[in-house]
C-alpha cells in the first residue's frame, strides 16, 4: 500500500514566513507614520500661513506710518499709527486675539479684522527716532492631523516667539528705506 506523504510547513518555512510577514508589517507601520508625520507638518505649515499674513500685515503699516508713539515708549497696549495716506491704524489685543482697527481718513467707519490668534504675549516698543520693535507669542496647536503623543498630556502648549524690527519707509527720517 502505498501513501503519498503529505506533510505541513516545516518550522524552518514557518520561521521564513513569519519574519517576511514582520517586516512587511514594519514597512507598512513606517509608512503610516511618515504619512501622519506629513499631514501634521503640512498642517502646522497652514496654520503658520495665517500668522505670516499677519506678520507681513503688520511689518507693512508699521513701514508705512509716518507718526510712531513717541520715543522710548515701551508697553503691551495698544499700538497707534497713523499711515501715509491719513488712515490711522490701531493693533490691539483683545483677550488671546489680536485685532487691526482701521480707520480712515475721512473717520466714517472703523473696520476691527481679528488677525492673530492664541497669543499669550503682545509688546513693542520704540527704539530709536526711526526704529520700533514688535513681539509676540503665539501658542501653536496641537496638528489636527497625526498620531497622538504617548504619556501623560503635556500641561503647557508650545509657544513660538515672533519678532518684528521696522523702520519707517515714508518717513524721510535717517534709516528710513
Amino acid at each position: 500500500m502505498t501513501r503519498s506523504c503529505e506533510r505541513g510547513f516545516g518550522i524552518t518555512e514557518m520561521l521564513a514566513s513569519i519574519a517576511i510577514m514582520a517586516g512587511a508589517l514594519l514597512v507598512c507601520f513606517d509608512l503610516i507614520d511618515e504619512s501622519m508625520r506629513v499631514f501634521g507638518e503640512a498642517d502646522q505649515a497652514a496654520k503658520d500661513q495665517i500668522t505670516l499674513a499677519g506678520e507681513m500685515s503688520l511689518r507693512r503699516d508699521l513701514q508705512a506710518a509716518v507718526v510712531y508713539p513717541a520715543e522710548q515708549t515701551k508697553s503691551n497696549g495698544p499700538l497707534e499709527l497713523v499711515l501715509n495716506n491719513g488712515t490711522r491704524v490701531s493693533w490691539r489685543r483683545h483677550g488671546s486675539t489680536l485685532f487691526r482697527h482701521q480707520t480712515p481718513p475721512d473717520g466714517d467707519r472703523e473696520e476691527a479684522l481679528p488677525i492673530i490668534r492664541n497669543l499669550t504675549r503682545w509688546q513693542w516698543e520704540i527704539v530709536g527716532p526711526s526704529l520700533i520693535e514688535v513681539r509676540f507669542r503665539r501658542a501653536v496647536p496641537p496638528p489636527i492631523s497625526g498620531l497622538p503623543k504617548a504619556g501623560p498630556p503635556d500641561r503647557k502648549p508650545e509657544t513660538r516667539e515672533y519678532r518684528i524690527v521696522a523702520s519707517p519707509r515714508s518717513a524721510g527720517r535717517i534709516g528710513s528705506w
